[in-house]
């Protein structure tokens, strides 16, 4: 299994934090991702990954909206793929509807830019990683649109805002520091996020919780320096987003190692 990644081209820095390819030239491999707050796109070059919550191989190219469930990704002998992620408020800025229309599902690229066919037909003659990431690099920029600047400025800051205090923010005083409503920052998170501040800061709550886990601390001193109120409280969250409890987890999903959330 190769697994690599690097910045994208300066015009592109401020909208993706990074493009990563797989490449699976070993067993078949199943790995468990969860839900991480940003939206993606995947190229695949080789054999695409098979969902088995869904029950169906991922499309050929295709983004990947917002997820509120992990699940089980299973990748084959002979996969290969290029992933591009965004930062979670930026997808807007090359997508022509709001991203909350693709919360929870995946989208074929072509269905949303026909176009995408022309640079398809480089992407799969050609036989390097470099030169794959080039043409997807070169349809992004043509796509790149900053549709009112300012509410993606703010959808940014309030970003931050909820990373810097790990998901232990409330949303009313966000709103108040950026001088906009709830409703209103409620809106903008949905246009841009692809879903509401409170459930977004859920997710970066239970980041915490995973990196927590992967280290020599015990469930309730998890639950405390992530901030839940309680034991009980931290796992109806964590089940609730991953279906599974944190105990389930760290026994049979830490032992891996995990590759970016591809869904």
């Amino acid at each position: 299994m190769k697994l690599k990644s690097q910045k994208p081209k300066v015009h592109l820095a401020p909208y993706i934090q990074e493009i990563w390819w797989l490449e699976n030239d070993l067993a078949d491999h199943e790995e468990f991702v969860y839900p991480l707050g940003k939206i993606q796109m995947l190229f695949h070059y080789g054999c695409p990954f098979f969902s088995k919550k869904e029950n169906t191989y991922q499309a050929p190219a295709g983004i990947y909206g917002q997820k509120l469930l992990g699940e089980s990704i299973l990748s084959i002998k002979g996969s290969g793929m290029i992933g591009v992620v965004f930062y979670p408020h930026t997808a807007a800025a090359f997508l022509p509807f709001p991203v909350s229309e693709i919360t929870e599902y995946s989208v074929m690229i072509e269905d949303i830019f026909q176009d995408w066919k022309y640079y398809n037909s480089q992407f799969i003659d050609c036989g390097d990683n470099p030169t794959r990431i080039r043409i997807i690099e070169n349809f992004l920029i043509s796509k790149l649109m900053v549709r009112h600047p300012s509410h993606l400025a703010i959808a940014g800051e309030c970003v931050a805002e909820i990373y810097d205090h790990g998901g232990n923010i409330e949303i009313l005083d966000l709103a108040k520091k950026y001088y906009v409503s709830e409703r209103t920052l409620k809106r903008l998170f949905f246009e841009k996020v692809g879903i509401g501040p409170k459930k977004f800061a859920e997710i970066v709550k239970l980041q915490s919780a995973f990196n927590l886990l992967e280290k020599d601390y015990s469930l309730t001193e998890v639950a405390y320096l992530s901030g839940y109120y309680d034991q009980a409280h931290f796992i109806k969250s964590f089940r609730k987003f991953t279906g599974l409890t944190p105990f389930k987890f760290r026994a049979t999903m830490l032992s891996k190692k995990e590759v970016p959330q591809t869904t």
